[in-house]
Formats: C-alpha cells, sequence, structure tokens
C-alpha cells in the first residue's frame, strides 16, 4: 500500500499518555493502534485517511497530534471499539510480522514520497 502525505513543519507538542501508550482519556471498550517511525512530513489529517479509505473503514474516535523525536513521530489511535481496530489493521495491506519485541504483529505501510511508517497492535 502507498500512502501520500505532505510536508510537515517540526512539532507535534502532544505526549503518548497512560500504559503501554493508551491515551489518559480513553473509554475501556475503545481499540487502538500504535503508529510509529512516523516521517515528519505527515499529519495526523494524512493518517486519518490512510485508516478511513485504506483500512476497510473502521470507526474511528480519535487520531491525536504526532509527538515527534528526532526523524519520526509516534501516536496511537483510537477506534470506536477493539473490533475496529483489529478491522483497521487487517484491512491495511502488508504482512503482518512480529515487532522488535515479538509480542505484537505490526504492518510497513509505505509512502509515496519514500520511507515508511509501522502500524502495530496494541
Amino acid at each position: 500500500m502507498f500512502f501520500f502525505c505532505d510536508h510537515i513543519k517540526d512539532g507535534g507538542n502532544d505526549k503518548i499518555h497512560g500504559n503501554r501508550n493508551i491515551p489518559a482519556n480513553s473509554k475501556p471498550d475503545q481499540g487502538f493502534l500504535f503508529v510509529h517511525r512516523i516521517p515528519k512530513i505527515c499529519k495526523p489529517e494524512h493518517l486519518k485517511i490512510l485508516f478511513e479509505h485504506h483500512a476497510g473503514g473502521a470507526k474511528l474516535a480519535e487520531i491525536p497530534e504526532v509527538a515527534f523525536k528526532g526523524k519520526h513521530g509516534k501516536t496511537v489511535v483510537t477506534f470506536e471499539t477493539q473490533e475496529e481496530a483489529e478491522k483497521a489493521f487487517e484491512a491495511i495491506a502488508g504482512k503482518a510480522e512480529a515487532d522488535a519485541s515479538g509480542d505484537k504483529k505490526q504492518k510497513r505501510v509505505f509512502l509515496k514520497q519514500g520511507g515508511y511508517l509501522n502500524v502495530r497492535e496494541m
């Protein structure tokens, strides 16, 4: 899957809170996907397009600002339910592989302008 991101300024002051990067204001029945290695050229609007148009129409609850450190950023995408998060992960094109810890599956999404980001189960 290829996805286009426009240019973005350095930034992303929002922090990722809570246990295992789950936002502090989340509800118990919500589902989450951790998105990391996000290039600075990507904005939350681009991630919204990725999940709404390329992830099986999963119902999003929130995409916060991306927290950047160095060349890459990370954020947690919140879905209305855990089932919606699972649906989104399955619908994203690509092979699910183990992350560096070996505990969670993740998929690599290649970007049109080069580079990639990773979408990981939580």
